[in-house]
């Protein structure tokens, strides 16, 4: 690659451009961190989150969670006191309604925007 097609360095701090983050993703999804389900909240890293572009899947603490695309209403950053985590809306009966799968215990960290971004890439719009 000669110097005149080398991408330009970027500057600390800044974000990856989605197309990067893109070439890296696939099909299925996988994080860990916490979670809040109704009034059980469990820390990072005992709670999992995958995602296929059919369903979203938390786990923790040996119980799992499955909320198929049809039942999903919203997903939305959710804001904790020390974290950012991914709000879950749904229309799934028997799993409490106030859902957040806690991405980042460190804001900034990115690892939300790695979630949102691999969330997009299979189809689910985070708002």
């Amino acid at each position: 690659m000669t110097a005149s097609m080398q991408r330009p360095l970027r500057a600390p701090g800044t974000r990856t451009p989605r197309a990067v983050y893109t070439q890296r993703l696939s099909e299925d999804s996988r994080h860990t961190g916490g979670a809040r389900v109704g009034s059980l909240n469990v820390t990072w890293p005992f709670a999992s989150l995958s995602a296929s572009r059919e369903v979203l899947r938390l786990s923790c603490l040996g119980r799992e969670y499955l909320f198929p695309r049809r039942s999903i209403t919203r997903l939305s950053p959710h804001e904790g006191l020390v974290s950012t985590g991914l709000r879950i809306e749904h229309a799934v009966a028997d799993v409490p309604a106030f859902v957040v799968f806690w991405s980042s215990f460190i804001p900034g960290a990115g690892r939300f925007r790695r979630l949102e971004d691999e969330l997009e890439f299979l189809g689910y719009a985070v708002d």
